[in-house]
């Protein structure tokens, strides 16, 4: 909305305040720009981009120099595009593992979630409501963020001690 608002604003002053907009100098116009610029920038993620994965580093620099050189537009679309490759790639990976894992053999238990509910194990998303009788293990979660394991055992909302997190449970 804000964006929509500004682009409004920016046409009523090029088509009704044109030639009062005219008398601001370049300068002045560029140092706004400017100023607006460096607000964008998300500054943490500049200062945490050595710490970042590779595949998200180099679709940023990616996008910003298809923006500057060619179009927003297109660097928007090649960004989400390489978005999803990454994320199939990362989920692929993340599927074939687990396969290997429980190919060990007859003996060896995959150490995908456990199920304590009735009935067969799921093999799809968790239904709604049901996520309580999940447990994952810390292993099974893919490193996203800050989280480093996920629990849903007890019978309150709990603070994890040695994790950043909070999980909640019943009975």
């Amino acid at each position: 909305i804000a964006g929509a608002l500004h682009a409004v604003v920016l046409l009523g002053i090029v088509l009704g305040a044109g030639v009062f907009a005219s008398d601001i100098p370049h300068a002045v116009l560029a140092g706004i720009l400017i100023k607006v610029g460096t607000d964008i920038i998300d500054w943490d993620y500049l200062k945490r981009l050595h710490h970042a994965p590779k595949a998200g580093v180099v679709m940023m620099f990616t996008v910003l120099f298809i923006t500057v050189f060619v179009d927003l537009i297109t660097a928007v679309a090649i960004g989400v595009i390489m978005a999803s490759l990454v994320f199939m790639k990362r989920m692929t990976d993340l599927q074939l593992h687990r396969h290997h894992r429980s190919d060990r053999g007859a003996s060896a238990k995959p150490r995908g979630s456990r199920y304590h509910g009735k009935g067969t194990r799921p093999h799809s998303a968790v239904p709604p409501g049901r996520a309580h009788e999940f447990q994952f293990r810390q292993g099974d979660v893919p490193a996203v963020g800050q989280i480093r394991s996920v629990r849903c055992v007890g019978t309150r909302s709990q603070r994890c001690p040695h994790h950043r997190l909070h999980y909640l449970t019943r009975y």
